[in-house]
């Protein structure tokens, strides 16, 4: 995976023992997730001694309880969870089987309390359309709620997401190589039309955008001294002003921005 002119490295120490999938889809539609989870996944997880569990839901409700089951055996049964959703997407979220739509935003913090458990070891995948949008859970401020996300770049039919996931899992489960499973996953159709967005990549593209267009002493002074009255109110207009000149002057944007990185990507000092 590209970072720059460098690679990002997926040779980290893959964590998770059990891989979930989570299907909803219309009663007159194949259930390519069971037919992924039957074929595949539970197969190759007997095989290695990881616990395969499949939750068919069919609305908004059955899907919160499936995710509120999963936030337990995780934060409660030592369960370190590979996530696969299974079912029609598009740029802002999840269609369910009931018509009913699940914006990627719902999700944040139930993702964010289980990578924030795991220490940032949550991978999830998605078999539906536009799959990859889901990156819209990021909030810069808070930590990551995944350590990445691999999904379709655009529209694609059921059976070549079956077949795509079909060739991941069998590598990944075999091999315990995420690179090798993410060059699986493109390779059996021969076209690159998934994308792996690990948080790195994320942060990295957030942090350009924010040195891009780093704030002057000036713009930060106009922008705040209209609510220095709300922050410094047992001072004066003039002593106010001479505050937040020194606050500005001691405020390095650089080091705040490392502070922030830190957070997300819940890194050490």
């Amino acid at each position: 995976m590209k970072k720059g002119g460098d690679y990002y490295d997926l040779n980290y120490e893959l964590i998770y023992n059990s891989v979930i999938v989570i299907e909803s889809l219309g009663e007159d539609e194949s259930k390519t997730g069971k037919e992924l989870f039957d074929q595949v996944i539970s197969v190759r997880c007997k095989e290695r001694e990881l616990l395969p569990y499949y939750k068919l839901v069919e609305n908004k409700d059955e899907f919160f309880r499936a995710l509120g089951d999963i936030k337990d055996a995780v934060l409660n049964k030592g369960h370190f969870p590979f996530l696969h959703f299974e079912m029609h997407g598009g740029d802002e979220g999840f269609r369910l089987a009931s018509g009913e739509r699940v914006l990627y935003t719902e999700l944040t913090d139930f993702c964010r309390e289980i990578n924030v458990f795991l220490k940032n070891k949550l991978l999830i995948s998605i078999a539906a359309c536009k799959g990859a949008a889901m990156y819209k859970m990021i909030d810069i401020n808070k930590p990551t709620p995944f350590f990445g996300i691999i999904g379709p770049k655009k529209d694609m039919y059921n059976v070549d997401l079956l077949s795509d996931f079909g060739s991941f899992y069998d590598v990944l489960l075999l091999e315990h190589d995420l690179e090798a499973a993410i060059d699986a996953l493109n390779r059996f159709q021969g076209f690159v039309d998934y994308a792996f967005i690990p948080a790195e990549m994320l942060w990295d593209r957030l942090s350009e955008h924010l040195k891009n267009n780093k704030r002057s002493s000036k713009k930060i002074f106009n922008d705040l001294k209209s609510r220095t009255i709300d922050i410094f109110p047992t001072l004066n207009r003039s002593q106010r002003r001479a505050k937040l000149r020194q606050n500005i002057s001691e405020h390095d944007q650089d080091a705040h921005r490392e502070q922030v990185r830190r957070i997300f990507l819940m890194q050490s000092n």
